[in-house]
């Protein structure tokens, strides 16, 4: 099992038509690759922080770390994540970039603000994340925007360097970003509030651009999620196909099963039965009833990830 820490001040602490191969691989990049000894995740934002000193807010990021990588896997709403880097004494200075697993508001909002502390840094993404982005919630007219708070030319000049590809890609030895995730599963479908601005109208949004960060250890692959929009078991299968078949034995972030019904979480529940998880850490989006189902079911294996926990696995 991983080693779990919540500790303050210590530093343990068409895009919407691509077809996806399934005969898609993670490529290595060229060279020796040496398989990293330990790997920690720290939550920087979530929307619970049980650590006095911290603050929650909406929203989600990871600061990922091993050998001599680090990458930070999404910025929350507003300035919290620098708030709680600074509280735990974690330095944000000489990132390896940041990964958008999508592209809502609580995902990105706080990029502006990490770009003005630290320079220059790669911006990992899908093309669709950096679009607009609207919420038209059941019965009501009123469309709610929930994109990116920033236009991609306008951070230019704060130093990121967007990299958009809905392709599979590896940005540091043992560390994989998967793309566009392909939607098998019907049980899983993206709630039909999302939606986006056509020429014919207002339109289902399937959020093309959620993706996530595969990392490998010597036990097996950790999966660093947002809200899994694609779906958890969507995910985790796609996931199978790209690595090869190499074992999961970790995920952490949030599986927005927040609106779920109680169908869709005894589907997924079922489907995780059949997985070897050593950690499930559920945050953010996943939802209470969601949660109280999986802590139900795999007791000691699902835990909660506010901000400030910290996650060493070796």
């Amino acid at each position: 099992m991983p080693v779990v820490n919540c500790l303050v001040g210590q530093a343990s602490v068409p895009v919407m038509g691509y077809n996806i191969s399934r005969k898609r691989t993670f490529q290595n990049p060229p060279g020796e690759f040496k398989m990293n000894t330990s790997l920690r995740i720290t939550c920087l934002v979530d929307d619970c922080a049980h650590q006095m000193g911290l603050l929650a807010e909406h929203g989600l990021s990871f600061l990922v770390e091993m050998e001599e990588s680090r990458f930070l896997l999404d910025t929350g709403s507003t300035d919290v994540l620098l708030r709680t880097a600074e509280a735990m004494s974690i330095h944000l200075a000489g990132l390896d970039g940041v990964i958008l697993s999508h592209g809502h508001y609580d995902h990105t909002g706080g990029l502006p603000g990490l770009l003005r502390r630290v320079g220059a840094t790669r911006v990992y993404c899908h093309p669709d994340a950096c679009k607009e982005k609207l919420v038209v919630r059941e019965g009501s007219k009123k469309e709610i925007y929930a994109g990116p708070n920033w236009k991609a030319e306008e951070l230019a000049p704060l130093g990121a360097e967007f990299e958009c590809s809905c392709e599979p890609r590896t940005i540091a030895p043992g560390m994989r970003i998967t793309g566009q995730i392909p939607r098998v599963h019907p049980e899983e479908p993206v709630p039909a509030m999302f939606q986006r601005r056509t020429e014919a109208g207002l339109k289902p949004d399937d959020l093309p651009d959620d993706q996530c960060l595969v990392v490998d250890t010597p036990k097996g692959l950790v999966v660093v999620l947002a809200c899994t929009h694609a779906g958890i078991i969507n995910t985790l299968d796609y996931i199978d196909t790209l690595s090869g078949g190499q074992p999961i034995r970790a995920m952490v972030g949030g599986l927005h099963l927040v609106d779920a019904k109680p169908e869709r979480i005894r589907w997924t529940i079922s489907h995780l039965e059949k997985r070897n998880l050593e950690l499930i850490g559920l945050c953010h989006c996943t939802g209470l009833d969601a949660f109280c189902a999986m802590r139900q079911a795999f007791p000691d294996r699902v835990q909660y990830i506010p901000t400030g926990t910290v996650l060493n696995f070796d």
